[in-house]
């Protein structure tokens, strides 16, 4: 069992920095342009999209 948590360790260290990637952290770290960018694209269009789906779907089951 210690052979294979040596090799573990090392695999998710490369995932890790991968998820951020995606992130707006991770954008930042390459450039600025990139930063603003991805974080109002990223903040914006799932807020929005998840407080109007909200707030119809509760007055369509309201009424």
């Amino acid at each position: 069992p210690g052979t294979p948590v040596e090799p573990s360790r090392p695999q998710e260290s490369p995932e890790e920095p991968a998820d951020p990637s995606a992130d707006p952290e991770a954008p930042p770290a390459d450039g600025g342009d990139t930063a603003p960018q991805a974080r109002p694209a990223a903040f914006a269009p799932h807020p929005v999209p998840t407080l109007a789906r909200t707030a119809p779907a509760e007055e369509n089951q309201a009424a």
